[in-house]
């Protein structure tokens, strides 16, 4: 598609990043982050670069890997970008706590489907 982000839509384009952070396979998540991509979260800061973003995926998921998460909507709001409201289930392996959260979360592709920026609106409540 010209003028949007690569063959896939956005939310085609989530769906694969989804799937990829489920599988933990870093090495296709890598794959989807351009190199100067930002993460900002209220949970974990701002993150700069794709190494930054993947080094931090690492150390969650060497954390909490069993983790269950599902998007409860997901809406595109413009031609290269897509919001999902989300929730998920984990277990810390340091002390076995279970921990819930919530929030929404927007990303944004290049023309070419690159995530370029990811903005999580963490609800820890």
């Amino acid at each position: 598609m010209a003028g949007s982000a690569g063959p896939l839509g956005p939310p085609a384009l989530l769906a694969r990043y989804h799937a990829a952070l489920d599988r933990l396979d870093f090495d296709a998540l890598a794959g989807m982050f351009a190199p100067d991509a930002v993460y900002l979260s209220n949970g974990v800061g701002s993150l700069k670069g794709r190494d930054q973003i993947i080094a931090a995926f690492r150390d969650y998921f060497c954390r909490y890997a069993h983790e269950e998460s599902v998007d409860t909507s997901i809406e595109e709001i413009g031609p290269n970008t897509v919001r999902s409201h989300w929730w998920l289930r984990a277990r810390d392996r340091n002390g076995g706590e279970h921990v819930h959260r919530g929030g929404i979360e927007t990303i944004w592709f290049d023309n070419d489907g690159m995530i370029i920026s990811v903005m999580v609106d963490d609800d820890t409540g």
